[in-house]
């Protein structure tokens, strides 16, 4: 049937379903259509690390300091960053019902692999850490706080 019989209210139905279906197909309704971005992950993101060699109190200067970006990964988490002038890097796991991360490590040398857990305080991780190779497994101690642009 031509279009100059059909009758002009259905020309105008017609007409406007039309412009309907390419305003639901153009990008800005499919961004529209798209579900949020799912929220942060409590723990991701930066951290201004103080740590304490084996036998020294939280209470005297820290021996080293560093900043460290926490990423989740998975079920897991990622971390790396620079402590103590060294690139230092691992995985992790985080216990909800205890309220601990748990983290194996790797610095710079090879040699100061090791393993690192921590009390989750709000926008503190308290923790203590060894390395694999030190034979007396002796433990030091490192404090976490959350950067103001990690949060």
């Amino acid at each position: 049937m031509p279009l100059s019989r059909i009758p002009a209210i259905f020309r105008i139905i017609l007409s406007v379903l039309c412009l309907g279906l390419l305003l639901l197909a153009s990008p800005a309704a499919a961004a529209q259509n798209q579900p949020a971005p799912a929220p942060k992950d409590a723990l991701e993101g930066t951290w201004d690390v103080s740590g304490w060699e084996p036998g020294l109190k939280t209470t005297a200067e820290p021996s080293y300091t560093g900043q460290v970006q926490l990423h989740k990964r998975g079920d897991g988490y990622a971390f790396d960053g620079i402590i103590d002038g060294g690139e230092y890097f691992g995985v992790g796991l985080y216990d909800p019902e205890a309220k601990t991360l748990s983290l194996a490590f790797q610095g710079p040398s090879g040699e100061d692999a090791g393993l690192a857990v921590f009390k989750v305080k709000g926008d503190t991780l308290e923790g203590h850490w060894l390395y694999q190779t030190d034979e007396e497994g002796q433990i030091g101690t490192e404090v976490w706080h959350r950067t103001a642009a990690g949060k």
